[in-house]
């Protein structure tokens, strides 16, 4: 009997204590499945749509991995683009094929049939061959929602966009066009632009300052342009003359004017001015009146005590019979200011819009 009670005492003893084992393997087996459900992409892009795109608070999912928008974005504009894209739609996720550096599975959230998010995905270090686990590396925007803003500002001055302080390395400096060694002075000086790519806005907030003193900020498109800081008489002299040089130019090039008008504008001792001279006019169109549309200022800029530039557009509008014919003039506008006196030196074209 004693010899038959040890062997169910240990009978016993060795199931309970497989028993044991095996409910501590299930229970672990059970938490690593989870975790591993859990670092799968598409249970992880399902988590970001319910936890950051349906919460109103996209801009957080920056918390979990870097979200590919401009360090300049605002957190209300991120959120309001999500909130507005998926409004009324239908959420859905696919992977994709495209790719980024260092990414081994992507997804695309779309709504209704339009791309939201990219979501790239790259396994973690302790992953298998078999079993992989992944994390995100990053969350970028479709190209469709990215816009870019430029900023142009006199050399000098510190600006905030959106509350946050520009960044050096995004500033680069603005070439000035030929000036003669005449109009030249020590205190020469290009003025600056920044372009700020990955932008959802272009309704952004420009704050400029520079020796201590607010400058104002013009916004045109998606182009905003920071005034020097120039006395305001002289800011409506340079304002009214270069509005006033630009339409005698435009005439002259549609033989409306002659160069006894320009010489009242022009530097006659410049380059420029020599190319306007013997320069010939070949493609005017004939025309019985002519006259000017929008005409503006877009922003005045200061590179010496006496050198300025206005940014100037105009429409130019040419009468033909019962049509109207319009050309765009769109062109920074170089003057030389020398007491009471004032010349233009040079115009210069430029890329900003219409």
């Amino acid at each position: 009997m004693r010899i038959k009670s040890k062997f169910y005492k240990v009978y016993f003893s060795v199931i309970a204590v497989f028993l044991i084992l095996l409910a501590a393997f299930l229970i672990y087996l059970r938490g690593w499945l989870v975790d591993y459900e859990a670092a799968q992409p598409e249970t992880m892009v399902n988590s970001v749509i319910e936890n950051y795109i349906k919460s109103d608070d996209f801009y957080k999912i920056g918390e979990m991995a870097p979200l590919t928008v401009s360090d300049y974005e605002s957190k209300e504009v991120i959120n309001k683009t999500i909130s507005q894209a998926i409004k009324d739609k239908k959420i859905t996720l696919a992977s994709t094929a495209s790719r980024i550096d260092g990414c081994d599975v992507a997804y695309t959230v779309k709504a209704d049939d339009k791309k939201i998010i990219t979501i790239y995905f790259k396994k973690t270090a302790e992953s298998s061959s078999l079993l992989a686990k992944y994390e995100i590396i990053s969350v970028a925007f479709d190209e469709s929602f990215y816009k870019s803003v430029t900023v142009t500002m006199p050399k000098g001055c510190e600006i905030k966009i959106n509350g946050v302080a520009l960044n050096e390395k995004d500033v680069k400096t603005t070439q000035l066009p030929e000036i003669p060694e005449k109009y030249k002075s020590k205190n020469l000086s290009g003025g600056c632009y920044a372009t700020i790519e990955k932008m959802l806005s272009t309704d952004v907030e420009i704050q400029a300052t520079q020796d201590g003193k607010t400058l104002p900020v013009t916004k045109k498109d998606e182009q905003y342009s920071v005034a020097s800081n120039i006395d305001e008489k002289l800011k409506k002299e340079l304002s009214e003359f270069a509005k006033e040089a630009s339409k005698t130019y435009s005439a002259y090039m549609q033989s409306d004017s002659s160069m006894a008008a320009i010489r009242k504008y022009f530097a006659t001792d410049t380059e420029f001015y020599e190319n306007i001279r013997t320069s010939e006019v070949n493609f005017v169109l004939d025309h019985e009146g002519y006259g000017f549309e929008d005409v503006k200022v877009h922003s005045i800029q200061k590179f010496s005590d006496k050198l300025y530039s206005c940014h100037v557009t105009l429409t130019q509008v040419l009468k033909r019979g019962g049509t109207k014919y319009r050309d765009y003039y769109n062109k920074n506008v170089f003057i030389y200011v020398d007491g009471d006196d004032m010349v233009v030196i040079n115009l210069q074209s430029t890329e900003e819009k219409q």
